[in-house]
C-alpha cells in the first residue's frame, strides 16, 4: 500500500481533502479532524463553526461521488462532525449581556450673584487715652454668613464687611496719625461694628482724618515769625496753603481748594 503524499498547507482548511489509510474508524477520524481544526483555526468556537461547514461539504461530496464506499464514508464523517458541532453549540456559554450605558448627568452649580458694594461715608468716633474708636452702623453685620476684615497700614485703615444684609460694605480712611496695626481690633454688635485702633504715639488727636486736620490748618490764620506787625499774615497763609497744595494728595488738594473758595466767598 502506498503512503499518502503530503499536501501543502492551504489558507482555507475547510476545503482541504484529507487522504487517510483505509481501515480508520469514523470516531477516530472525527477526533483527528477536530484536533486539526483546533490547531488551524485557533479556538473552540471557530473550530465548531468550521466543523459544521465541513459536515455540509462532506454531505455535498457524498452526493456527487460515484463510488458507494466513498459516499458512505463521507456520510459518516458528515454525521459525526454535525453531531459534535451541535453538541458544542448546546453547551457553549451564552454571551455576557452588554453592560447598560451609564448616563452621567453633570450638575451645573449655580453661579453666585455678585453682591453690590456699598462705600461707607458715615461713622462716629471718639478717643480715650491711646485708643481711637470708630462706630459704624451696618445692617445684618451680626448675622450668620457675614464676615468682617480689618486692614491697618500706618495711618491707613480699610474695613470690609462681606455679605452683611446681602451686600458688601467698605470703609477707607487715612487718619491724622500713625497706628499700631498689631493692637487694632474690631467687635461686632447688633447691626453695629466698633473698630478699636491703637495710636502709635500717645497724644490727643484734634481730628480723626488727615484731610480734616489739613482743612483745619488751612482755615486757621497763621502769622509770620515773631510778632512783627509789618509782616502780612495773608502772605504766610498763602505760602503755607501753596506748599500743602503742591505736596499733598488729591484729597488734600480738594480740601484746600474748597477752603480757598469758601474764604473768597466770605470776602465778597
Amino acid at each position: 500500500r502506498r503512503e499518502p503524499t503530503p499536501t501543502k498547507p492551504t489558507k482555507h482548511p475547510q476545503k482541504c481533502l484529507l487522504i487517510l489509510p483505509d481501515p480508520l474508524p469514523v470516531s477516530r477520524l472525527a477526533a483527528q479532524l477536530r484536533l486539526w481544526l483546533l490547531r488551524t483555526t485557533g479556538g473552540r468556537a471557530m473550530a465548531d463553526q468550521t466543523a459544521a461547514k465541513m459536515a455540509a461539504e462532506c454531505t455535498r461530496l457524498a452526493s456527487l461521488s460515484a463510488v458507494p464506499e466513498v459516499a458512505a464514508r463521507l456520510e459518516e464523517w458528515a454525521t459525526q462532525l454535525s453531531a459534535e458541532a451541535a453538541a458544542a453549540a448546546a453547551v457553549a456559554p451564552a454571551p455576557a449581556p452588554a453592560a447598560p450605558a451609564v448616563v452621567v448627568k453633570s450638575e451645573s452649580k449655580p453661579v453666585p450673584k455678585k453682591r453690590p458694594l456699598v462705600t461707607l461715608k458715615q461713622y462716629a468716633w471718639d478717643q480715650a487715652g491711646d485708643n481711637i474708636k470708630i462706630y459704624i452702623t451696618i445692617n445684618g453685620v451680626h448675622e450668620e454668613g457675614a464676615e468682617v476684615e480689618l486692614n491697618v497700614d500706618g495711618p491707613s485703615v480699610e474695613m470690609i464687611a462681606r455679605n452683611a444684609g446681602g451686600k458688601d460694605h467698605r470703609l477707607v480712611l487715612r487718619l491724622a496719625g500713625a497706628l499700631n496695626a498689631d493692637k487694632c481690633t474690631h467687635k461686632v454688635k447688633n447691626n453695629r461694628l466698633i473698630l478699636t485702633l491703637r495710636k502709635e504715639a500717645s497724644e490727643k488727636w484734634e481730628h480723626l482724618t488727615e484731610s480734616d486736620k489739613l482743612a483745619a490748618a488751612a482755615k486757621k490764620p497763621k502769622l509770620g515769625k515773631g510778632d512783627d506787625e509789618s509782616s502780612d499774615p495773608s502772605d504766610s497763609i498763602m505760602s503755607m496753603m501753596r506748599d500743602m497744595y503742591q505736596n499733598g494728595d488729591d484729597e488734600m488738594r480738594r480740601v484746600i481748594g474748597k477752603a480757598w473758595t469758601e474764604s473768597r466767598e466770605k470776602k465778597l
